[in-house]
């Protein structure tokens, strides 16, 4: 479960980001990624749920359902969840 001060992290960190430009090739490149990924209900929100590859805690080839989605940009293909940065692969 996240806490509020955990949602506020996000938000603030995805704010700087996008003020400077959105997310450069440098972080999307240490970020995990995601493919045949799909955006899915969760809660009354919604989250991402694909195969995941260089994760920092999870096996490549993993099925994941990601934390809530903050924000997703299909044609340049990232997402930013709750926890982080996501690369997005092909969707399902």
């Amino acid at each position: 479960m996240h806490t509020d001060e955990s949602v506020l992290q996000a938000a603030a960190e995805f704010d700087r980001v996008m003020a400077a430009g959105g997310p450069d090739d440098a972080l999307l490149d240490a970020s995990p990624s995601l493919d045949r990924w799909e955006v899915e209900p969760y809660a009354g929100h919604t989250r991402l749920s694909g195969v995941v590859y260089d994760h920092p805690y999870l096996p490549d080839g993993h099925l994941i359902s990601t934390s809530l989605l903050i924000k997703m940009d299909r044609r340049n293909r990232w997402a930013r969840t709750l926890s982080r940065w996501y690369r997005l692969r092909h969707p399902k």
